[in-house]
């Protein structure tokens, strides 16, 4: 059995009471296909992760291993 890596991009939009809405999210499997994601969407990468500095847009990219 093989294991598979997957890249889940999200950009959000934080919101009030800790409840963040969903802009935009997909997977990919690799890391720079999901960084390529992130920066077509205009975002900008961070030492603390993804913003977009013409507004309040956040975003990560986490690492999900399937086995």
């Amino acid at each position: 059995m093989t294991k598979t890596t997957i890249y889940l991009a999200k950009i959000i939009k934080p919101n009030d009471y800790a409840t963040d809405i969903a802009v935009a999210q997909e997977a990919f499997d690799s890391m720079d296909k999901a960084k390529g994601f992130m920066e077509a969407n205009g975002m900008v990468e961070m030492s603390w992760g993804w913003v977009m500095t013409d507004s309040n847009l956040e975003g990560s990219i986490e690492t999900l291993k399937v086995k």
